[in-house]
């Protein structure tokens, strides 16, 4: 997992990583633009405009995807994200390859506090637990960037270095 603020986004990318891709759309995306999906490079790279009031974490599930890295991106309101490594988590169902997710029965799981401005990569070893109260319920516009993994493994070689 990585955790930052868009101010410092280009320390971790080249400009040829899949993952500068997705930071680029969130970087000039107009808080203007309507919710919904886009697309950045088809299928493979592709973003997602969401708005939602937080709530409970003990009413959101804890999730993590292996086809897809999601870069999360907070426009507006807060929020937290739980945060664990997938090892030793048990699994609650089973994976569902259409929807590239795999729930978890819940766990200790640590805070990340996602304002404004922040943002959040989460790989397929980082299970997440997104839309969480922060301080109180409030709403929450976020960009979701999904980028293929097999595109970051084939531009890095190595999950591990800079991207």
């Amino acid at each position: 997992m990585i955790v930052d603020t868009i101010d410092n986004w280009n320390l971790y990318f080249t400009k040829e990583s899949p993952l500068y891709a997705g930071m680029g759309f969130i970087r000039n995306f107009s808080e203007a633009g309507a919710d919904g999906c886009y697309e950045i490079r088809g299928q493979e790279i592709y973003a997602i405009v969401q708005s939602y009031d937080t709530q409970q974490a003990a009413g959101k599930k804890i999730e993590s995807h292996k086809k897809f890295i999601d870069i999360q991106y907070v426009l507006s309101g807060g929020e937290a994200i739980g945060w664990l490594p997938v090892a030793g988590l048990k699994e609650l169902s089973a994976y569902s390859e259409e929807k590239d997710v795999l729930f978890y029965h819940p766990a200790d799981i640590t805070p990340v506090i996602m304002l404004p401005g922040t943002f959040a990569i989460f790989f397929p070893q980082d299970a997440h637990q997104p839309g969480c109260i922060y301080r109180q319920v409030e709403p929450v516009r976020k960009i979701v960037v999904k980028v293929a993994y097999h595109l970051v493994e084939k531009n890095t070689g190595e999950i591990g270095h800079i991207f």
